[in-house]
């Protein structure tokens, strides 16, 4: 539920503030946003891969092609954690840190100190 929430976001352009929406989800955090972004990843976000769930082109954020979902799910999750980074100092900080530890092999942390 919360996944179609953030596409539905993701995708709603000028017609909605996605920091607005994202703070109404209570997805201000951006290390919750990197962690659904690992279980999307990793296939174990639980999406729904039933027609119902909706994959159409008018729920890609711009300039994704359709894709399977986890692919589609780590572009919402992306737009989201663009934005938080974009509105946030703290958050983009926060974001260089995670994305140094993924990239030298570190376990992230992804718990609040």
């Amino acid at each position: 539920m919360v996944m179609r929430a953030l596409s539905l976001l993701s995708v709603s352009g000028s017609s909605c503030s996605l920091a607005a929406g994202l703070e109404s989800l209570g997805l201000t955090d951006i290390r919750t946003l990197v962690r659904l972004m690992c279980l999307a990843a990793a296939g174990r976000a639980g999406l729904s891969t039933s027609p119902a769930a909706g994959s159409g082109a008018s729920e890609r954020p711009r300039g994704a092609t359709k894709a399977s979902k986890p692919i589609s799910c780590l572009a919402y999750l992306s737009t989201a954690v663009g934005c938080l980074a974009s509105n946030s100092p703290n958050a983009a900080k926060l974001l260089v840190q995670l994305c140094t530890q993924v990239t030298t092999g570190t376990q992230l942390r992804l718990t609040q100190r």
